[in-house]
């Protein structure tokens, strides 16, 4: 296909050979108005992929670390409360006492936690029966400025020896 056939083909959608009559082909000369549209849209599109790309690549670079800074913070609530029941699981026992789950959470936290639970701080307290045990503290922060908290809860019954 000749240049100037390429270029028919391209503002009509028909090869110049393709149309019904001749007289009704499109005016392709230096001056008429498509010409003209095709080089003011081609200008226009210009480097255009390259201002697409300034947005759209921190965009997803960013969507990216969201994604990764909502995984690390579900693995860090996740070893809050296994700490957490692992803490009650040790001061339930009969001869058990809050002091007793503070230092079992304190080894799981030193195993499991090192730098993604930030300043983690644990309560285990037993009082009537019950075992209650909470760890606070914030994940490691991927994202700058985003700092999310991590806050797991674990309660139960304490074990205690009764004669009948």
């Amino acid at each position: 296909m000749s240049a100037n056939r390429s270029r028919v083909f391209f503002l009509t959608g028909l090869a110049a050979s393709d149309r019904a009559t001749p007289d009704r082909t499109v005016p392709h000369g230096p001056g008429s108005p498509l010409r003209r549209l095709h080089r003011h849209v081609e200008a226009d599109d210009k480097g255009a992929v390259s201002g697409q790309l300034v947005i759209a690549t921190p965009l997803l670079l960013f969507l990216l670390l969201v994604t990764v800074q909502f995984a690390v913070w579900l693995h860090a609530v996740h070893i809050a409360q296994a700490t957490a029941a692992q803490a009650v699981s040790a001061a339930r026992t009969e001869d058990g006492s809050a002091a007793v789950g503070q230092a079992q959470a304190d080894k799981i936290l030193a195993q499991l936690g090192t730098g993604l639970l930030i300043d983690p701080q644990v309560s285990v307290t037993r009082a009537g029966g019950q075992v209650h045990a909470q760890i606070t503290g914030t994940v490691q922060t991927i994202v700058p400025g985003m700092h999310l908290p991590v806050e797991a809860i674990a309660a139960g019954p304490a074990d205690v020896w009764t004669t009948p």
